[in-house]
């Protein structure tokens, strides 16, 4: 078979895929076949990338970040554009102070474990020591390298 045909049959295999890829299967699109009413109550199964890790000083994919959302809470959520959003963050509000080069952050309370114990600063002073400890090995050691220090009443 010579080159030629050789090319001319793969752009004909080509264009009839593409052909095949844009017929229509008998609906216009626009019309819904049948009038939906929202159903209350039940499970919703959601499909997610398997997770490398459980520890979210390990967390290194994006699937990772999702899976994690849904046992995680982040001390300063932003939406989608962005945008800081105290309702759901764990700490309710959260300040500069320009001369020390500070942040001070006011947590929320009534915040728990899955155990049942009460979040304290503590705790979040812990993770972030974690999570940039070259020793514990986190991924995100070089996100919190410009942090001097962190204190926790």
């Amino acid at each position: 078979m010579s080159k030629k045909r050789s090319i001319l049959i793969a752009v004909l295999l080509v264009f009839c895929l593409v052909a095949f890829g844009c017929s229509q299967n008998g609906t216009s699109g626009q019309e819904p076949s049948e009038k939906l009413s929202p159903k209350h109550g039940g499970t919703l199964r959601i499909a997610i990338d398997t997770t490398t890790a459980l520890d979210p000083t390990f967390l290194t994919t994006s699937g990772d970040n999702q899976a994690a959302s849904m046992w995680n809470d982040y001390l300063v959520f932003c939406d989608e554009e962005g945008r800081p959003d105290p309702e759901r963050s764990l700490a309710e509000s959260w300040d500069y102070d320009e001369a020390e080069k500070a942040w001070t952050f006011k947590l929320r309370k009534g915040i728990l474990f899955h155990d049942g114990k009460e979040m304290t600063s503590r705790d979040v002073k812990y993770t972030f020591d974690r999570l940039r400890d070259p020793d514990v090995g986190a991924k995100t050691v070089d996100l919190f390298s410009n942090i001097v220090d962190i204190t926790a009443p």
